[in-house]
């Protein structure tokens, strides 16, 4: 396959230009990697943690082609390791603090990595607690530990700049989990950098006229790029972790971003927050999410909540594989009478999309990855050598928009779009806050219901908007804490499936 040989030559944190390097960022708390820079610094300030980092890094034995692992909380200090590593040759290899320990060992053990960087409470608590990593990898190094950390550090020289092959491997991340134990997912320099350059495309087609905010799981490879991209930029930033969504809330209203990024959960969580708060989201001309196509209850609820004249909301496709596929975009007036299941057209000059006759939607792409580690045979099936299979049933429209249906692993024989129906009954239902279909319990889909109190619906509602619906199996209510996540806030749908046919769900059916 051919690709691009445009790739970065000089680190961005080196060449930051002086003018840029007073731009705020701002977090709602500390990184664990520098606690001393608080939660509020500038990109010269981050652009020095990088290459600060890079040569802590190599002083820990880290060299051209080594693999680091980063397991830690989710932070922006996740990028800058990241970037790190790439600065000085070595390929970051990024997992989410939020995998089960026994899917992070798999993992580890796939990556032999020369370094694993984390923090305390991932160890103590989160994806790394009860793992024997002596086996696993050959250096650790605990960010956050007082005796070790940055902040006690007495410095080594600057590590010089390794400049990668477009075509060796740059960044390692993982797929979501949603069908099972994620799949390291192999990113090459060229790869990289054709996302970044849709990001950057992008940002300027926007003409920010202000700050951005995002909520993300840093670990992701929208992340990398994005604060990539935003290194070129320089654009104000605020970085959020919290998944409380009063906390999140209030900071948007303290920043006052001009455009807002967060995965499409985090919208939902959003909603009854924005609703009644004085005006959070007042100044938000752009809103974005990736990964998963939103709920049109959710895109309408946030472009009321911006006070602008024309708010936009832009939806993207793509998934770690591919980088992003097609977007679409959204205002008040289109939103009323939208699609849900539409995501929009290819991106021009970087990607092109086909049904498959299976009905899978198939894709070229620049940001195409280059391999799975350890899995190449369910890489080799998914890539003809042109075109992925993203693993979703689609359609296309006469105009040649996509329409995504379902993942194809949760298709139903007898449904057009599980996906369909959920879009439908969170309009029909205001007091949902969530609701997944769930396929291969039951002859029938089976419906996990959450209401914003916790109160299961009158049985003659529920009955009432689902009579013109296809047929569905009782609700089972529950919390939405009670639904298994990946990082960016999927539904891990085959894990549902698996708990209810097991009677492990906690739910209670009407």
């Amino acid at each position: 396959m051919k690709r691009s040989r445009d790739h970065q030559a000089v680190p961005l944190a080196d060449r930051l230009p002086a003018h840029r390097r007073s731009v705020r960022i701002e977090l709602d708390r500390p990184m664990e990697l520098a606690p001393v820079l608080g939660d509020r610094l500038d990109y010269g300030r981050f652009a020095d943690l990088i290459v600060d980092t890079s040569g802590r890094l190599a002083a820990e034995g880290v060299g051209a082609g080594s693999t680091v692992a980063i397991v830690k909380q989710n932070g922006l200090d996740i990028c800058a390791l990241g970037l790190a590593a790439q600065r000085i040759g070595a390929v970051p290899a990024l997992l989410s603090g939020t995998l089960a320990p026994a899917d992070v060992a798999a993992l580890l053990t796939a990556l032999r990595p020369a370094l694993l960087v984390t923090d305390r409470a991932t160890t103590r608590d989160g994806a790394l607690a009860g793992i024997d990593l002596d086996g696993l990898v050959s250096r650790t190094w605990i960010v956050d530990d007082h005796s070790r950390g940055l902040a006690s550090w007495t410095g080594e020289p600057p590590a010089p700049f390794m400049a990668r092959s477009p075509d060796l491997p740059s960044l390692i991340t993982h797929t979501s989990g949603t069908t099972g134990i994620p799949k390291l997912v192999v990113q090459s320099t060229a790869s990289l950098r054709a996302t970044v350059r849709v990001n950057t495309k992008a940002a300027r087609l926007l003409r920010l006229r202000g700050g951005v905010a995002a909520r993300l799981s840093y670990v992701h490879v929208r992340s990398m790029a994005g604060i990539t991209a935003m290194l070129e930029l320089t654009a104000p930033l605020l970085a959020l972790t919290t998944q409380h969504p009063p906390t999140a809330v209030a900071a948007l209203r303290a920043f006052k971003p001009f455009l807002v990024e967060a995965n499409p959960a985090d919208y939902v969580d959003w909603e009854p927050v924005i609703a009644s708060s004085d005006a959070p989201l007042a100044g938000v001309q752009y809103f974005i999410n990736n990964f998963d196509a939103a709920h049109p209850r959710t895109v309408k609820a946030l472009l009321r909540a911006s006070d602008r004249r024309h708010p936009v909301y832009v939806q993207v496709y793509g998934q770690s594989e591919s980088g992003p596929v097609t977007m679409r975009a959204d205002t008040r007036s289109t939103a009323e009478h939208s699609d849900g299941r539409c995501v929009g057209f290819p991106v021009p000059g970087h990607s092109h999309v086909r049904i498959a006759a299976s009905g899978t939607i198939e894709v070229r792409s620049k940001g195409l990855a280059l391999d799975y580690l350890g899995r190449h045979d369910e890489f080799a099936a998914k890539f003809d050598g042109r075109w992925w299979d993203m693993g979703d049933v689609g359609a296309r429209t006469r105009w040649g928009c996509l329409h995504l249906l379902d993942r194809a692993v949760d298709a139903a024989d007898d449904v057009p779009s599980l996906l369909a129906i959920e879009d439908q009954l969170l309009e029909r239902i205001p007091t949902l806050q969530e609701v997944v279909l769930v396929n291969g319990v039951c002859h029938l889909p089976t419906p996990l219901v959450c209401t914003y109190d916790g109160s299961p619906l009158a049985a003659e509602t529920w009955a009432r908007v689902v009579e013109d619906l296809p047929a569905l199996a009782e609700p089972v209510y529950c919390r939405t804490d009670q639904l298994p996540r990946t990082a960016t806030g999927k539904v891990q749908r085959y894990r549902l499936a698996e708990q209810l046919r097991s009677g492990a769900s906690e739910g209670r059916r009407t």
